[in-house]
Order: structure tokens, then sequence, then C-alpha cells
């Protein structure tokens, strides 16, 4: 109960959606719908991929499902990559620059609940 609480106290993304997410992973990475949704664990398509996972869980407005739905993916395999994103974070300074561009790109406006 407590949890749940906490998290209704968090800030929420308004407006935020898939389309915004994935449009901004196209621009900072230079890659195209059909790169981004392709087979495969080609680099930069594969670390896109990621990145956009590992944005979605941060997010209380779209779920996993949807972008595995969208990328034609395995939930569990866009659950790891997140995973191994949040992981790199903490000590790859590209990486940080590179989810604050696709960050800033998605135009993320809060508000209190």
């Amino acid at each position: 109960m407590e949890q749940v609480l906490s998290r209704a106290a968090e800030p929420r993304e308004v407006g935020l959606n898939l389309d915004r997410v994935i449009g901004s992973v196209w621009a900072v990475y230079q890659l195209t719908a059909a790169e981004l949704r392709s087979a495969g664990k080609e680099q930069p398509a594969a670390e896109a991929r990621a990145v956009a996972a590992y944005l979605v869980r941060k997010s209380h407005s779209i779920t996993l499902s949807e972008l595995a739905v969208d990328f034609r993916r395995d939930l569990s395999g866009l659950s790891q990559a997140a995973r191994r994103i949040e992981r790199r974070v903490a000590t790859d300074e590209g990486l940080r620059r590179k989810l604050a561009k696709v960050e800033e790109g998605m135009e993320i406006s809060v508000c209190q609940a």
C-alpha cells in the first residue's frame, strides 16, 4: 500500500506516448522506422531499441508490452535490454548524453498527479 501511495505522488508525463519515444530515438540514433524494427542485433539499432525499452520502463504512461508489439520483439528480450541500459548508464557518459538528447526530443512535461 505504501508503494502505491508513493507512486501516486510521483510526477507523471503528460502527452507522452509510444510514437514520441520512438520518434525521438529515431532522430538521435539517425535510424528509420524500418531499421529500428528490423530483425537482428546490429548496432546501433539494437542499442536504440534498448534505449526505447529503458525509457518506456521509466514511463508511467506506456507499457513495455506496447513497445514489444510495435517492434515485433519478445517482451522478455526488451526487458533484459532495458536492464542492460540501466546498468550502462551508471558508467557510460556517451550513453547518458544520448539518453538526455532522446528525453529532450520527447519534450516530457511533468505535472503532479
